[in-house]
């Protein structure tokens, strides 16, 4: 049964403004890397290699998040929800935001952007997620607890907690729509992506930096 406080309290903080933190610092990140040498260009077999797994991650990244948001969406603030992809890890929304990283750091041919967006990954979602629990267990307490000693912290998934249940039948349809536009502006990276690229290969963006 999912635990019901008349006086839910909500994230605050740092929580509401992760996603535009996020953009800040992968921006001029990305800037960097559209003006250095591409490694290797288009024609070539890493080219279309680099391409397709980095589009694989971020479609990944994209269904885990769509997944996620099946269960949490529109329950957040009155139910725990443990269920589904919340009985691999406590926070599957930002594992499916790190595979979108990941993927465009692939695409890119950047070790750069991909090493950036794995160490800076938890700089930014570590203070995000203590905010988020403190919230979670301010609101279920003895419940949160046993979901703390059940389902790990991390962000990576893990399988054997699986646990299939849960209400995510009961279709939130704003949050759906939400997530389905930010959905549609995410997978719009890939094509933006690979124009990038394909200006790098072709010599048409000047190379003022030299990265990995």
């Amino acid at each position: 049964m999912p635990s019901l406080n008349q006086t839910q309290e909500l994230p605050g903080g740092i929580f509401h403004w992760r996603g535009r933190l996020g953009v800040v610092g992968l921006a001029p990140i990305l800037f960097l890397v559209a003006f250095s040498p591409i490694h290797s260009p288009l024609g070539e077999i890493p080219f279309f290699l680099c391409s397709a797994m980095g589009a694989v991650l971020i479609v990944l990244g994209v269904g885990w998040r769509s997944w996620a948001m099946l269960y949490v969406g529109g329950r957040k603030s009155r139910e725990l929800v443990q269920s589904g992809p919340y009985s691999l890890c406590r926070h599957p929304l930002y594992f499916g935001t790190l595979l979108v990283g990941l993927g465009a750091g692939v695409m890119l041919q950047s070790l750069t952007f991909f090493l950036v967006m794995l160490l800076g990954f938890p700089l930014l979602y570590l203070p995000v997620i203590k905010e988020e629990e403190r919230v979670l267990e301010q609101n279920h307490r003895r419940e949160f607890s046993n979901f703390q000693e059940r389902v790990p912290r991390r962000i990576l998934p893990r399988w054997r907690t699986f646990s299939v249940g849960g209400n995510y039948h009961e279709v939130h349809i704003r949050a759906q729509w939400n997530q389905t536009k930010r959905s549609v502006w995410t997978l719009a990276a890939i094509p933006i992506l690979e124009f990038i690229q394909t200006l790098r290969s072709n010599g048409m963006l000047p190379e003022f930096v030299n990265l990995p």
